[in-house]
């Protein structure tokens, strides 16, 4: 349970479901994915990171690193996921809002206006 695996990221806002086929993985079993990764879009301070699913407890925690491997943040998703047996493919939900922790210990919480948005037009459930 590895390469072979096929990941998938599918936001709500904007809309899109994409294959990160550029992904590496590093570890995976039933409950854990582990992946390297360098930005899909190119960012001016974000280059690459690291991310682990913790598929059964509904979240990704990711590193996220500069393009001179100085670590900018931790990054956490809160996610849902579908297993498609026949391709051997996760699909991950991103449920909008967000942690972000800095190396300082500072946090924050992103994307409330997002999860207002897509509540308020139906895109997803209270659930």
């Amino acid at each position: 349970m590895n390469d072979e695996i096929r990941l998938y990221r599918k936001r709500i806002i904007p809309e899109e479901c994409l294959l990160l086929d550029e992904d590496h993985i590093l570890y995976a079993d039933r409950e854990i994915i582990i992946t390297k990764w360098h930005t899909i879009r190119p960012k001016k301070t974000l280059h690459h990171g690291y991310s682990c699913y913790f598929m059964e407890r509904g979240y990704k925690v990711s590193k996220f690193y500069d393009h001179e491997n100085n670590l900018i943040s931790w990054y956490c998703d809160i996610i849902e996921y579908e297993y498609r047996e026949k391709e051997n493919s996760y699909i991950f939900t991103d449920l909008l809002v967000d942690v972000i922790v800095y190396p300082d210990g500072f946090v924050r919480v992103v994307d409330l206006d997002e999860l207002a948005d897509a509540a308020r037009d139906h895109q997803i459930t209270e659930e």
